[in-house]
């Protein structure tokens, strides 16, 4: 005889609740679980069939918690107020109700997330769908598995910018760039970034699905460790003897380039600038220094010549270069702490002043240095750099 045919009543459910053998309990919950997904209750039965499922949500025995858990994750039956009870559980009974539960809205997810639940944090990366938001805030977790996880789910919505956050963070671990760069569809920023991090294989794979030629796709290469390459001169930019190694190796492995030049100009890194233009000239430390802080025009101009710099990019340098003379800047007369500060308040000048005076420039090669320029500058630092300069965009 069904649940149905007995006519669930009050009494029964006091019956039902009363008796303390888990096995017993789990064996109830399946069968009025069943009866309610069968639909043959009428609603006075269905309603306290509901009530004995809500009851069994709050059951002292974590097997009963769990067993519910398990059963309702994916029904129709399971209300947000039930949904939310479980998923607030110990993670073993939350864990199926995070992964498939559709009735949980964004902000529950996320603050879930926030509660630092490794496994939860992982059950929540699993779900068929993930929006912008979730997705967001599992890269803000911290979570490499969980980060790994919702990269390789086709059903997570993930902005461009929480791509870049879990690339800048993460990148230099393999599952993570490796689990962005099979995605179907990535922002063509985002592939640029990702040719330097991943294997040959992949990076062929990343030109091939984003129709990259390979001309374009050595060119993107070559930026991108440009890129990468700027955070190695700070152990090595307050030693001379290991700044003229380091500018050394870049020369011989064709590396030191007038782009590379140019981002260690802007990034206020003087003395990188300064010993490049004595590598590239072939020319003392010193003669470098003169050329370049009291040469003026004509000075710069023969450093292009002698070193075989494109003499249509002199403007851009010549820009750069007036802000840091007028600076007097050289963070080898400062301290550590000093140096730094001065070399950011440098760099958001620079910029303002390169943008200022050559953004409406004609010269493809000045266009494509500064669009380089902005790709992979601080966001924070562009912004300012923009506003003084007067620009309320991006240059294009």
């Amino acid at each position: 005889m069904t649940m149905a045919a007995q006519h669930l009543s009050a009494r029964d459910v006091e019956r039902l609740l009363a008796d303390r053998s888990p096995d017993v309990r789990i064996d109830t919950l399946e069968k009025v679980f069943e009866e309610l997904e069968s639909g043959g209750l009428s609603p006075r039965e269905a309603e306290i069939a509901q009530g004995i499922l809500e009851r069994f949500a709050l059951d002292v025995e974590e097997r009963v918690r769990e067993a519910l858990a398990r059963q309702i994750a994916q029904s129709p039956l399971l209300t947000r107020e039930l949904a939310e009870t479980l998923a607030n559980d110990l993670a073993e009974i939350a864990l199926p109700v995070l992964r498939h539960a559709e009735v949980l809205d964004d902000r529950f997810l996320v603050r879930v997330i926030e509660q630092k639940d490794a496994a939860k944090q992982i059950a929540i990366s699993q779900r068929r769908r993930i929006s912008e938001v979730v997705a967001e805030a599992l890269v803000d977790s911290a979570n490499v598995k969980a980060i790994v996880t919702l990269l390789r789910n086709e059903g997570a919505e993930i902005a461009e910018a929480t791509l870049n956050k879990a690339l800048t963070r993460y990148g230099d671990l393999p599952p993570v760039s490796e689990a962005i760069a099979e995605r179907p569809l990535l922002p063509m920023p985002v592939v640029e970034r990702l040719l330097h991090l991943v294997s040959e294989e992949l990076r062929e794979g990343l030109a091939e699905r984003h129709r990259i030629s390979p001309v374009v796709l050595r060119q993107l290469v070559g930026r991108a460790r440009e890129a990468a390459t700027l955070p190695l001169l700070k152990p090595v930019a307050g030693r001379a003897h290991d700044l003229s190694l380091f500018v050394g190796h870049l020369l011989t492995s064709n590396r030191l380039t007038a782009s590379l030049m140019f981002r260690g100009l802007c990034a206020g890194e003087l003395a990188f600038f300064l010993e490049a233009v004595a590598a590239r000239c072939r020319i003392g430390s010193e003669a470098a220094r003169q050329l370049v802080l009291e040469g003026g025009a004509l000075g710069l101009r023969r450093i292009f010549e002698q070193a075989r710099l494109p003499i249509a990019l002199l403007p851009p340098f010549q820009s750069a270069l007036a802000v840091i003379r007028a600076c007097r800047f050289d963070d080898e007369e400062l301290d550590p702490g000093e140096a730094e500060d001065a070399r950011r308040e440098l760099q958001i000048a620079v910029l303002a002043r390169v943008f200022e005076d050559c953004s409406d420039t004609e010269e493809p090669q000045v266009d494509e240095l500064l669009m380089q320029l902005f790709d992979q500058t601080p966001a924070a630092a562009m912004d300012e750099a923009m506003d003084r300069a007067g620009m309320p965009f991006a240059p294009v």
